[in-house]
């Protein structure tokens, strides 16, 4: 079963932070796409996060849970150290969390989000019904004109 996990960047940080982890696809579109798409500030963790202030997003998919997927990130960092210590100091924090997730993963941010935050707001969709009559109905003058100042009868 995929696992998904949010990282995103905001407006009051410049680092990747994970907003959401482990969520089933049911729960990521329930949990942050629809807020996402309609511009509406959702919780993540304690936190209120207004769509808007977000400046970068990931969503990653996992085949394992975060903490797995985690360790085995460690283990991979650790075994690299072991393999070079013995010819030198290796200084590293090896120290994995959450917004490393993206390491471990796929991202597959495009095709859950297909727009900026709020492009499936009501305030949109009705700006999108009222411009299709409209633009048919300016397409349809825009003819007419041609024709009568073509001269055609």
């Amino acid at each position: 079963m995929p696992h998904y996990h949010v990282l995103a960047k905001t407006n009051a940080t410049d680092k990747f932070r994970c907003l959401f982890a482990d969520l089933s696809e049911q729960d990521l579109r329930k949990k942050f796409v629809t807020f996402y798409e309609r511009g509406k500030a959702f919780l993540a963790g304690n936190d209120l996060v207004s769509p808007s202030a977000i400046t970068s997003l990931q969503i990653i998919c996992t085949n394992r849970k975060s903490k797995t997927e985690i360790n085995l990130l460690r283990a991979a960092y650790n075994a690299r150290m072991d393999k070079y210590s013995d010819s030198f100091v290796v200084l590293g924090l090896g120290d994995y969390g959450l917004e490393d997730i993206g390491e471990a993963g796929e991202d597959v941010t495009h095709t859950f989000i297909k727009g900026p935050p709020g492009s499936k707001s009501e305030v949109a969709a009705l700006l999108i019904k009222i411009a299709k009559p409209v633009a048919g109905f300016a397409s349809a003058l825009l003819i007419a004109y041609i024709i009568f100042k073509m001269g055609w009868n």
